[in-house]
Order: structure tokens, then C-alpha cells, then sequence
């Protein structure tokens, strides 16, 4: 919340200054990154949103699948509609690759990310190597309509990029898809 305040205070200032001296415009450089620090603030707020929910209201975790390559962790309310689904792929003692996918309150898949991690130990390395234990690889979210199909998806891969998706359906229920390349930033709008 301080930084969206922050931001805004910015803006003020330097709106006001551009009053001062005549110049009203603001620069492109200058609106990017106002509108990549929007984004980021709305991804947190959506992403908090989605624990929040899941801190107020799970009622039971369930482990649905356990393999010795993977594990299913489910999250569910009291109505017995998902919130949350932890995916696992492992190897060994060490996770590979791990998918959260977040439900809204009809049971459809309204986020996702995925998480590439690493298998190197910290304790079999020097302490001052700084080492990573994972990378985002892919998020995803979605938007329906009324009649709980899909409207929107929105996909980022970070080899690939961000592509929006939107989807119209024809009397008997055809879907019509519309792929637009975006930029990360434009994940959240």
C-alpha cells in the first residue's frame, strides 16, 4: 500500500511541475515505469487476495495423489469447492517443478504459476554463494463468463513472452480465438 501512495505522490509532483514550467507532458519513460510499478502492485494485490481466501476459508488439505515422483495437495472450503492446488514433481529428496493453481469461488482455474527449482543443497556449498532455489517459468490466469467458459487467458513463458487470448462464442457454442502478443507488464490488465 506504501508504494502505491508513493507512486501517486510521484505522479502529483510531477504533474505539478510540469503545471510550473508549461510542460504538461509526461514522458514515455517516465509513464512505463508508472505503469510497470501499477502492475506489479496489482499482481501483489491479487496474489494476496488469493491467500487471504485461502487463510479464511480451507477447511480441509488433502494430499489426492502421492507417488514417489509426485505429490497433489488440495485446498478446499467447507462447500467442497477447490481454492488451491499444489502440484509436485520430484525427484529423489529434492522437488523439480511445482504448479499452484488458484481457484475463484465457481471452481474454475482463475491463476496459475509454475516454478522450475533447483536441487542443489545450500548446505553442501560455501555460505557466501548466493545460490537460487527456483524460477518462475510460466503464470497464466483466466476469466469467464457468465456461463463459466472461458473469456480471457492470459499466458507468460519466460522463453517465450506474454500472449493474450481472447476467446467469443458463436451460436452453438463455437470458440473463436484471438491471439495478441503483449508485453510482461500488461499481464495484469
Amino acid at each position: 500500500m506504501k508504494s502505491y501512495i508513493v507512486i501517486v505522490f510521484l505522479l502529483i509532483v510531477n504533474t505539478s511541475q510540469a503545471q510550473k514550467y508549461g510542460d504538461t507532458t509526461i514522458s514515455k519513460q517516465t509513464l512505463d515505469s508508472l505503469l510497470t510499478a501499477f502492475n506489479t502492485l496489482k499482481g501483489a494485490f491479487v496474489k494476496q487476495g488469493f491467500r487471504f481466501r485461502l487463510q479464511t476459508e480451507t477447511c480441509k488439505i488433502d494430499t489426492s495423489n502421492f507417488r514417489e515422483d509426485s505429490t497433489i495437495i488440495s485446498y478446499w472450503t467447507s462447500e467442497g469447492m477447490p481454492l488451491k492446488r499444489v502440484e509436485q514433481l520430484k525427484s529423489k529428496d529434492c522437488i523439480l517443478l511445482e504448479t499452484e493453481k488458484f481457484y475463484n469461488r465457481d471452481g474454475f482455474v482463475e491463476y496459475a504459476e509454475t516454478w522450475t527449482l533447483s536441487c542443489g543443497t545450500p548446505q553442501n556449498t560455501d555460505p557466501d554463494i548466493k545460490m537460487f532455489t527456483g524460477r518462475q517459468t510460466e503464470l497464466e490466469r483466466f476469466e469467464y463468463d457468465s456461463l463459466g467458459r472461458v473469456k480471457l487467458r492470459v499466458w507468460w513463458y519466460y522463453t517465450i513472452g506474454a500472449r493474450r487470448y481472447s476467446y467469443s462464442y458463436s451460436g452453438d457454442n463455437k470458440p473463436t480465438i484471438k491471439k495478441t502478443y503483449i508485453r510482461q507488464n500488461d499481464f495484469w490488465r
